[in-house]
């Protein structure tokens, strides 16, 4: 990236898996070689992805010589832009369970709410999903293999509550 980020938050640290930071080291490496043998050509950007003598990448060979063979190489549609990878990126993150929050600050979205309302699609059955959650929490209730404590008569045991002994026992209070 060339230029000032958008926004304050644009500008900002998001952890990598290890993998990405050793293929990282190994490309540095290389940059580090090429640098050696521009010599006084080179043309120091401060970039981690540049050209054979420092400068930027140009965009249209970016995407012919490096992301289109590679989309290519992965069975995905050529016409693939860098922003529908960061779309799909986020779209995964989602679909796999990440928090939104956490998918939020990594896009640099200024709330929560953006990237909810961008990527609702996402998770069509997050109201399934939330049934069953609560479902799973009222079956384990009416067994009696989890008691969190009564909300209504604010009892910490099943025993004492007059509301489970109701349900469990057909009885009335």
């Amino acid at each position: 990236m060339t230029g000032r980020p958008k926004t304050p938050r644009s500008r900002r640290s998001i952890p990598i898996p290890a993998e990405v930071v050793a293929l990282l080291r190994v490309h540095r490496k290389a940059q580090l070689e090429m640098r050696m043998k521009s010599g006084a050509g080179w043309e120091d950007h401060d970039l981690v992805f540049s050209d054979k003598n420092g400068s930027p990448l140009d965009r249209q060979n970016l995407l012919r010589r490096h992301l289109r063979p590679v989309l290519k190489k992965a069975g995905l549609d050529q016409e693939l832009t860098l922003y529908s990878l960061r779309h799909s990126c986020a779209s995964l993150l989602l679909a796999a369970g990440v928090h939104p929050k956490v998918v939020s600050e990594r896009l640099g979205h200024p709330s929560i709410t953006t990237t909810l309302d961008v990527y609702s699609h996402v998770t069509p059955n997050i109201q399934e999903e939330a049934t069953a959650q609560l479902g799973e929490g009222a079956r384990q209730f009416c067994d009696g293999t989890k008691w969190v404590g009564c909300l209504r008569c604010y009892s910490d045991s099943m025993l004492d509550c007059q509301i489970w002994r109701y349900h469990r026992h057909d009885q009335y209070p």
